[in-house]
């Protein structure tokens, strides 16, 4: 659920950037922004321009992973 809510701000279904606004903005807060974005910048060409994408995207894989760790050590103990 949470995956679907985050795919329509990111912009997955549908282009949430081009709404302009405060939406705009708040869809990269998602990875699915950042997938996206990652995307378009693959599809130009150049793959130098891809590497702030994925950047964002270890950088959620770490954050999310961390906090992951967190909880199953906590979870693991008697």
């Amino acid at each position: 659920m949470l995956a679907v809510i985050l795919g329509f701000l990111g912009g997955t279904f549908f282009p949430v950037g081009q709404a302009g606004g405060i939406l705009a903005d708040l869809r990269f807060i998602t990875p699915h922004a950042w997938f996206m974005r990652g995307l378009g910048d693959l599809a130009g060409g150049n793959v130098a321009d891809v590497f702030p994408a994925v950047g964002a995207l270890l950088l959620f894989g770490l954050v999310t992973g961390a906090i992951a760790a967190l909880g199953l050590k906590k979870g693991l103990q008697p």
